[in-house]
């Protein structure tokens, strides 16, 4: 049975291993990911082993206790197929949303939000998933509107957009007005010129959302 000593050299390995898992938990791209997953599970299991060496456990039961939670964490993590708590975190690589959402920034996803009866409301900014990556768009045109590309800028049901009243967003085609059907949404970043959305590879689809975004750090 260790000492005093090695069992506070477990502790500190134990709270390095909390520390460091939640910075690359922080980090992820894609917290959703097999990755996230693992990353997720590991940082739970190692902070129970944390708080059994506080409470006077041995350092055996402590490693038992850890590997069997982790299993226990990744199949439960797995079959929600969401991050614990419904909160996703993602660090924004891209200056496509400044400046509301400036590059480097770490936002908070609500990601318990889309239910399918759920609606979505215009100029909301959400996560969402495509092209193997996670985007944060806003959300400028929902089922019902009209969306169509004329003398190079966007038109939502015949008018700019109310998302951006001080701005217009640019079209560099002419698109014929169409309605937005159900369950697909017309995504733009708000920094329009260096922002490759919608206007590109055309509306995203209800499976594809993440969530909403809350908090922009």
């Amino acid at each position: 049975m260790p000492n005093a000593c090695v069992r506070q050299r477990i502790d500190c390995i134990a709270l390095a291993m909390v520390i460091v898992l939640s910075v690359a938990l922080t980090m992820s791209r894609q917290i959703t990911t097999f990755t996230g997953l693992i990353l997720q599970a590991a940082l739970l299991a190692a902070f129970a082993s944390l708080l059994a060496g506080w409470i006077g456990r041995t350092w055996g039961y402590r490693a038992i206790g850890t590997v069997a939670l982790f299993v226990v964490f990744c199949v439960v993590i797995y079959c929600l197929r969401k991050p614990l708590f419904g909160v996703g975190v993602y660090h924004v690589v891209s200056a496509s949303m400044e400046p509301t959402v400036p590059k480097g920034s770490i936002v908070l996803v609500d990601e318990w939000w889309p239910k399918p009866e759920a609606k979505l409301p215009r100029c909301s900014i959400i996560a969402f998933r495509g092209n193997g990556l996670v985007q944060i768009k806003r959300v400028i045109a929902v089922p019902g509107d009209h969306i169509a590309g004329q003398n190079g800028r966007v038109l939502v049901n015949g008018e700019a957009s109310d998302c951006y009243p001080q701005s217009l967003i640019t079209m560099y085609r002419n698109v014929a007005t169409r309605q937005l059907t159900e369950g697909h949404f017309f995504v733009v970043g708000d920094n329009h010129a260096h922002s490759r959305d919608s206007r590109t590879y055309g509306t995203i689809q209800r499976h594809q959302v993440a969530g909403r975004v809350r908090d922009i750090f």
